[in-house]
């Protein structure tokens, strides 16, 4: 879950990642 959280967090800052997980 932290790992999606931490793009979570990215997302705020413009970016859109999301894990293969």
């Amino acid at each position: 879950m932290e790992k999606y959280y931490s793009c979570m967090n990215l997302s705020q800052s413009g970016l859109t990642l999301y894990p293969n997980e």
